[in-house]
């Protein structure tokens, strides 16, 4: 499994898993958020336990990347940033990392129903984005390692 500089060798393999749980629990969850929040019927049903079981590791595993983002601001992203190294992808995830950090509290401490509806459709739509742009940013960095063109340059001023 790849390696990112100035972390331990697992770091990048649990990265990965906490996304994968993420969005796996993420994507069970959905006919329930359809279902509770939207009032649409769904022909495939989670039952309580499961759901409930999902919910839980679902959060746990958002923990774990909220984390793990905090230890990738430290090192990760300042190194990218001074080298002006994939930096769309880069800041659009962190956009949409915050974002369903910020629509998770709304799922749960708005009051209103709307808001809460609101901030489930921003939540689910940012999670599967974020999927998306992760790989994009993964396979970006990986053809950026591998062009040497970009480790000539002067990195003094870093």
């Amino acid at each position: 499994m790849k390696r990112l500089a100035g972390y331990p060798q697992w770091f990048f393999c649990a990265l990965v898993l906490a996304l994968a749980a993420l969005l796996a629990t993420g994507v069970t969850l959905f006919p329930s958020m359809l279902e509770m929040r939207m009032d649409v019927e769904v022909p495939w049903h989670v039952e309580g336990g499961v759901r409930l079981a999902a919910a839980v590791m679902h959060c746990a595993a958002g923990f774990v990347l909220a984390s793990m983002v905090g230890a990738l601001l430290a090192i990760h992203v300042r190194i990218g940033w001074r080298r002006r190294l994939n930096r769309i992808s880069g800041m659009a995830l962190l956009i949409l990392i915050a974002l369903m950090m910020l629509t998770a509290l709304g799922i749960y401490y708005f009051g209103d129903e709307a808001w809460s509806r609101v901030s489930s459709i921003l939540h689910s739509c940012s999670g599967l984005m974020a999927s998306l742009i992760f790989i994009w940013h993964a396979v970006k960095g990986w053809r950026l390692r591998r062009d040497p063109s970009v480790w000539k340059h002067n990195l003094v001023n870093l």
